[in-house]
């Protein structure tokens, strides 16, 4: 291969690169889409519970 060869190569490469980040950046949103949703989606009541686990710990430590 040339350096010819290999410019055009790497222009090429250089150019799908920059159109595809300039259409990543106009389409992508930053929301979860109801298909990426967990169905049985229990994630406020496993806070609630992770919290009062992490409370009940504070209170079972043995003093010393």
């Amino acid at each position: 291969k040339t350096t010819a060869q290999w410019r055009i190569a790497f222009l090429s490469y250089t150019g799908s690169f920059i159109i595809s980040f300039i259409v990543f950046s106009l389409l992508a949103q930053g929301e979860i889409q109801p298909w990426a949703k967990d169905k049985n989606d229990n994630s406020d009541a496993d806070v609630e519970l992770r919290k009062d686990l992490f409370e009940s710990d504070d209170k079972n430590d043995i003093i010393t």
